[in-house]
């Protein structure tokens, strides 16, 4: 892409050239390029679990099972220091191979990369971990749990796959003794 830019720079008519510079000093911004590698590092975990939950033969029990393994991988992004510097090792490669200038601008707050790319990466992956608690919570899952109880499929179903059904309606339940649940 860059090249085929630096070539319409040099060889195309001047309203051309003019877009394709502005395109390309887009693309080789760090700001562009840090947020490029933190949505590609995020993305790249939930490519294959939006594949699953996508898919027609999903049961809503095995998507919510999805999304907490998602939840996992996520905060082992954020928490792991070694995840972090293969991100930075990954980036100043990138940078030295494009030739693009490891500098941050003068307005920005962060005193070098590294803490401008901290600061973008734990901001948009808690920001991912809190759209998934958002959108799969667990009180949505024990509703999807209820499904456990209906006739057609309870007779599959062990304990285990009831209990915590039954721990979050104990209560409610006309009975809240566990044995009921067993026989």
């Amino acid at each position: 892409m860059v090249v085929a830019l630096e070539y319409m720079i040099e060889n195309c008519d001047s309203e051309t050239s003019a877009n394709s510079r502005a395109y390309l000093k887009s693309i080789t911004d760090l700001d562009f390029i840090i947020c490029l590698f933190v949505v590609s590092r995020v993305f790249a975990i939930l490519k294959p679990y939006t594949e699953k939950l996508q898919s027609k033969n999903c049961e809503l029990t095995q998507c919510y099972d999805n999304i907490q393994d998602v939840a996992t991988h996520l905060a082992e992004l954020k928490y792991n220091e070694k995840k972090f510097d293969e991100l930075i090792n990954e980036l100043d490669v990138f940078l030295h191979d494009n030739d693009i200038t490891s500098t941050i601008p003068r307005t920005n707050k962060f005193q070098n990369v590294t803490d401008y790319l901290r600061h973008t990466y734990e901001i948009f992956v808690e920001t991912t971990l809190s759209e998934l608690d958002t959108r799969f919570s667990k009180h949505q899952k024990n509703i999807i749990s209820i499904i456990n109880l209906l006739p057609s499929t309870v007779i599959d179903k062990t304990l285990i796959d009831v209990n915590d059904i039954f721990e979050f309606y104990r209560s409610d339940l006309p009975s809240n003794n566990i044995d009921i649940v067993k026989a």
